[in-house]
């Protein structure tokens, strides 16, 4: 009996090993007959990577695109490209790059907060150029989505001033009617008593916060303090209560098209306050 089972236990094992060896040179032939995948098409478009989807772009897709450098900071880069612009991720700032330079970025996408971005970029400094022809554009332009990251002018009369860290400040401005939010980074505090109720012209890009669903929620326009892009073109007063009185019954003057944002000061009895910004008088 023991040596029956030695021979059934040497022909199982026979058996085996012959099974596994046509599995091994079946998995090889199919491995062999099946070609390598492609790699992933480079994407070198700016209008294309923002025309991605949040999922095709959290693949990583491969990029290498090339613009002029329009906002930098530690870790934030816009670049503009015609008339295409996107932000780029840096988790570490180039502190070789400033704006206005002409670069080449090799990076990979990443879906963003509203429109597909770049992220762990690497830089090639191709020239330094002037800054591109900004687009004068409407509230109305600002507020949608698409025009995220651009660069842009805008005019209006400074409605609030607000210093911040670093000499930086931030600005509400009336802008055809509507408020707009302004951050000025660099030393532009020295300019604040001079600001308000002065008109400014304006050069930035355009970005803001979003919510979750991908929807701008407030329109920003972020502008680096340099006499190219930060204009004052008529300074306020430097004393906002030495604006000459002007009677509360000759408000309506300043109302309707020809309302121009001027600052004006009157005097009276607070009859209502329905909001933190909004306070009526009667004199």
């Amino acid at each position: 009996m023991p040596a029956i089972a030695t021979a059934a236990s040497s022909s199982f094992c026979r058996l085996l090993g012959g099974v596994l060896a046509a599995v091994c040179a079946w998995t090889a032939l199919i491995a062999a007959a099946t070609p390598p995948p492609e790699p992933a098409r480079v994407l070198t478009n700016i209008k294309d990577i923002r025309a991605l989807s949040p999922e095709q772009a959290m693949a990583g897709l491969p990029v290498t695109v090339r613009g002029i450098i329009t906002r930098i900071t530690p870790y934030e880069l816009f670049i503009q490209d015609g008339p295409d612009a996107i932000f780029i991720w840096q988790q570490r700032q180039n502190p070789t790059l400033r704006m206005g330079d002409y670069v080449q970025v090799t990076g990979v996408t990443n879906s963003g907060h509203l429109f597909p971005v770049i992220k762990d970029p690497s830089f090639v400094l191709l020239d330094h150029r002037p800054l591109p022809t900004p687009q004068e554009v409407r509230y109305s332009n600002l507020a949608s989505e698409r025009w995220d990251c651009q660069w842009v002018e805008v005019a209006g009369v400074v409605r609030t001033v607000e210093t911040k860290i670093e000499q930086s400040l931030s600005l509400r401005i009336l802008f055809e009617g509507a408020l707009l939010r302004v951050e000025v980074s660099g030393p532009a505090a020295r300019e604040s008593s001079r600001l308000l109720g002065a008109r400014l012209r304006l050069r930035g890009v355009i970005s803001g916060a979003k919510t979750p669903h991908r929807k701008l929620i407030e329109p920003v326009l972020w502008v680096a303090y340099t006499p190219e892009t930060f204009l004052v073109e008529t300074p306020g007063s430097a004393d906002v209560f030495g604006v000459p009185m002007q009677a509360p019954d000759t408000g309506h003057e300043f109302g309707g098209d020809a309302f121009s944002g001027e600052m004006v000061r009157v005097s009276g009895i607070v009859t209502s306050q329905p909001t933190r910004r909004l306070v009526f008088v009667r004199d």
